[in-house]
């Protein structure tokens, strides 16, 4: 009975030689870093694309941030309008915190339509809030672990 020894390729040796097993790693390495070189290149490229639209559409949004800037001829407030409107809400917050009881009777004057308002409007707040939180933290959920660093 005949016993053939494995096949021989381009790379690899019959095994059992010390040459062929250094033949296989160096094949199996190039084979390894060529696929690290098209993963990487992918990334690049998808990465060059995100890129890309990311500062076009941030160029479109300060053109058109300018453009009804302009038009509504906004402007900042000056310190008397700002003055006015803080001292404004002081003497309300004054106002309720010492009569406890109006607080007590405006909650009771609300109506269902007056409940689904402010609901509404205190889950656009939340949903503005966590947004920011999502983008301050670069993560969806938890925050990066500092002391973990190996």
């Amino acid at each position: 009975m005949e016993v053939f020894p494995p096949l021989k390729n381009e790379y690899r040796e019959p095994i059992g030689s010390s040459e062929g097993y250094q033949n296989c790693r160096l094949f199996d390495t190039i084979k390894m870093l060529g696929r690290i070189q098209s993963i990487t290149s992918n990334l690049l490229s998808k990465t060059s694309i995100f890129a890309t639209k990311t500062v076009y559409y941030g160029k479109v949004g300060a053109e058109l941030s300018k453009q009804v800037y302009l038009k509504e001829k906004l402007q900042p407030p000056s310190i008397d309008e700002f003055k006015r409107a803080y001292i404004g809400l002081y003497h309300i917050s004054l106002f309720y915190a010492s009569r406890p009881k109006d607080i007590v009777n405006l909650v009771k004057a609300f109506k269902k339509d007056d409940y689904i308002k402010y609901t509404a409007f205190f889950v656009q707040l939340l949903g503005f809030y966590s947004v920011g939180e999502i983008v301050g933290r670069r993560k969806l959920v938890g925050y990066k672990d500092y002391n973990n660093h190996h």
